[in-house]
């Protein structure tokens, strides 16, 4: 995967990442881990703001939100 990592605070984060990536097909998608990774950022956005201090790591992809399903 080439990965994109997205910062949200000014220090070094040790939590664990929210994970984004398009070609998630496991029917999950709670960000913990690659196989259960978001597919569109907002949603992975939001879990890092809940989780405050975190990352979020993007796998490469063309991520089109509004693209419509």
């Amino acid at each position: 995967f080439a990965v994109l990592s997205i910062t949200l605070a000014t220090t070094h984060s040790t939590a664990q990442p929210v994970y984004v990536n398009i070609a998630n097909t496991s029917g999950i998608e709670d960000g913990t881990t690659w196989a259960t990774a978001f597919t569109t950022l907002q949603p992975a956005l939001d879990a890092a703001e809940e989780l405050g201090e975190t990352e979020v790591w993007i796998a490469a992809g063309v991520y089109d939100e509004a693209r419509v399903w």
